[in-house]
């Protein structure tokens, strides 16, 4: 359960403000830890936001939709998961909020601080499993206290190409890599370490977590070597776990 693997690398309570960046599975990861956050306390106010844009996800996976132009009118939270947005588009994707508005509503006192949790998808990957980000992303907000860096292994060992990963080319100029490569352990974990990669312009005090998402028994030998050339923790999610 990706909340208990949290919890067993956190120091002290479970975060209040977690952030997601990356690519291969952001969405279904951050649902899935609101759910469980829920089961495990009804009482709980789970809130949903992003800072680029996302799609909706319907009942019973959400529990409130909001819709408002800023934060500050949400006025006080119910139980459940309360998926936030600034209205949504043709495709269904909704907008999001400015990271520095998401700061000043949790320091606010609109937000309660006992027993809520705000989720965060943090960076768009135009649903590949591998990305590299451009400028301006991703867009952290300074409270996030834990980032999930995740990384879909349907891309690892095999070409690097357009259609697996988004912004190509800056991830090739990361990697030092040259398009239809095969993607290797070492060029991930110079995505992960690069300045310029996997979580550039996260918040200094947040703990960074390497999220390897759609992992199967193929994977294994791939993602010891990629641990073994970070110090950062890793969490493996098996494919099929979030379907």
């Amino acid at each position: 359960m990706l909340l208990e693997e949290i919890e067993g690398l956190v120091k002290g309570p479970f975060p209040a403000v977690i952030s997601l960046c990356g690519a291969g599975g952001k969405t279904s990861a951050l649902f899935d830890l609101a759910a469980t956050l829920k089961q495990r306390d009804q009482h709980s106010r789970i809130v949903v936001l992003t800072t680029t844009r996302m799609m909706v996800e319907k009942s019973p996976r959400i529990d409130h939709f909001i819709s408002v132009d800023a934060l500050t009118q949400i006025g006080k939270l119910s139980p459940g998961i309360t998926m936030v947005a600034r209205g949504m588009d043709e495709q269904g994707k909704i907008y999001g909020f400015e990271p520095r508005d998401i700061d000043l509503w949790i320091e606010g006192p609109a937000f309660e601080q006992n027993n809520s949790f705000v989720l965060i998808e943090a960076d768009g990957a135009n649903k590949k499993p591998l990305k590299a980000p451009r400028d301006g992303e991703p867009r952290f907000p300074g409270k996030t206290q834990v980032v999930l860096g995740v990384l879909g292994a349907d891309a690892f060992d095999l070409p690097a190409v357009e259609a697996r990963i988004h912004r190509l080319a800056l991830f090739l100029e990361l990697t030092g890599m040259k398009e239809g490569d095969l993607v290797t352990a070492e060029a991930l974990a110079d995505l992960i370490h690069s300045e310029n990669g996997l979580f550039k312009s996260c918040p200094a005090d947040a703990l960074k977590i390497i999220l390897v998402n759609k992992a199967e028994p193929r994977h294994e030998a791939f993602i010891n070597q990629l641990k073994s050339h970070t110090v950062l923790p890793v969490i493996v999610v098996e494919r099929g776990r979030w379907a």
